[in-house]
Parts: structure tokens; sequence; C-alpha cells
């Protein structure tokens, strides 16, 4: 059977791929009790695996690492294996990361006279740098965080 047809329908990450479906079968691993997901793919539309199997394909490609360096180009790659969407997912985060600053989600051109760039509508790469970096000063200091 194609990796196509059985990733067809999959969750919100909808590259997982047959390895990443066989793989988190490794969840029985961590006392989990997951379905076979290669014998069963569309298990991996029910609750709680559709919002897991993302997850754990985020995780064990540690993708986190470039999300917090605003490095949606190589988190693109690396889903998608080249830049297919990329243009639409620049659009989305520039529109949600808008919002999250307190602009309208169409306001880049407010954004950028406030961040003092050059006023141009473009979501470019210093539009997009200001934007990470404004996102990291809303989130709070490490050493304000509770110890483990």
């Amino acid at each position: 059977m194609a990796t196509g047809t059985i990733t067809a329908g999959a969750p919100a990450c909808s590259s997982p791929g047959r390895t990443t479906i066989a793989n988190s079968a490794t969840g029985a691993a961590a006392g989990l009790d997951c379905p076979d997901f290669v014998k069963d793919p569309d298990a991996v539309n029910t609750d709680p695996w559709e919002g897991l199997v993302p997850l754990f394909y985020w995780d064990t490609r540690d993708l986190n690492r470039w999300a917090d360096e605003g490095d949606a180009e190589t988190i693109t790659k690396k889903i998608n294996g080249g830049k297919n969407g990329l243009a639409d997912r620049f659009d989305r985060l520039a529109r949600i990361s808008l919002v999250l600053l307190g602009y309208r989600a169409d306001n880049v051109l407010q954004f950028q006279a406030d961040q003092r760039l050059p006023v141009d509508g473009d979501v470019g790469p210093k539009t997009r740098a200001a934007m990470h970096t404004a996102l990291v000063a809303l989130t709070p200091d490490r050493r304000s965080k509770p110890r483990r």
C-alpha cells in the first residue's frame, strides 16, 4: 500500500507518513495503549491520537529547536521535504503573530511603522525577524519560572 493511501486525511500535521504512523506505536513503550496505526490508519483520526501523532512527529524531529529561532522555512522543509506551502505558512504565521502582538491580523503596515522598519506591507525576512523578537519578548523570563 502506498504511503499516501495510508496517510490520506491525516490530522493537523498532515504529513506524518507511514514511518511516523508506525513509530507512533512506540507510545506503547511509554505505557500508552496505542492502536496499530499501520493496520488501522483511520485510528490516527480518533481521540486522543489525532492530537498526539502530530506532537510525536514534532518532538521526535526536534522541530521546537527551529520554532524557537522563528525559522518557519526550516520547519517546512523538515516536514514537507521542501518548500511546499511555505508562502501560506508565512502568511498564517504573520497574521497570528500580529494578533498575538495586539494588532489586527492584516495590519502589518502599523507593525512595521512601530518597529521602525521600512513600511511596505511585505512580511519579508526583516519583518518576520522583528515579529519573532517581539513575540519572544512576550515570553516570561525563564528565571521567573518555578524550578522542577
